[in-house]
């Protein structure tokens, strides 16, 4: 279409020069189909910001993804968004995907734990976990606390990815109120 990618303020084209006499503010740019995606970000904002509506959430990122299947957060917002509804065979797919999407991304691999523990493939499970805690995924306290964790909790290898994550995670770091000493000491010994 001959508009796509232009910038239309109340129907005649917009001159970005400094001065131009037309608001930007009310200026949009068209896509193919019109101003509707605008309309439609709006509106989800709207809709999100005022109230939870799960379904439209995901119908809303579903047809996001189909216009851009490797866009990864939203892959992984699916994902949380099919499990809480108790869609775990859906959210399941979301999280191999974005597993295959962005492999160094230790939440992403924590994800798929999560998922395959809820669908009792316990093996696979521990596995996706260990990953993730070899690739850097620190929340300890969640991991302990996370209901999609449940089933595997008595399992042996689930203990024992937890101590090893406990023997690994970095020490404490210090209180915000605390003051950075290290910057003082690097500067009085050189």
């Amino acid at each position: 279409m001959e508009w796509y990618g232009k910038t239309v303020c109340d129907n005649a084209t917009w001159n970005p020069s400094p001065s131009a006499s037309r608001s930007p503010a009310r200026c949009r740019v068209l896509s193919r189909g019109g101003p509707l995606p605008q309309r439609r970000r709006r509106l989800a904002r709207t809709t999100m910001a005022h109230h939870h509506d799960p379904d439209f959430e995901i119908r809303f990122f579903e047809e996001v993804l189909k216009k851009n299947p490797s866009y990864a957060d939203v892959v992984e917002l699916l994902g949380g968004l099919y499990t809480k509804q108790g869609r775990v065979d859906e959210g399941l797919r979301m999280d191999r995907k974005l597993v295959r999407l962005a492999p160094q991304n230790p939440i992403a691999h924590y994800n798929l734990a999560c998922s395959l523990a809820l669908k009792r493939r316990k093996a696979d499970a521990v596995r996706a976990l260990r990953r993730a805690v070899e690739m850097g995924y620190r929340d300890l306290d969640w991991l302990r606390e996370d209901p999609d964790l449940a089933s595997l909790r008595d399992d042996a290898s689930f203990q024992e990815i937890e101590s090893a994550s406990n023997a690994s995670a970095p020490p404490a770091s210090p209180s915000r109120n605390a003051p950075d000493l290290s910057s003082l000491v690097e500067a009085t010994t050189k």
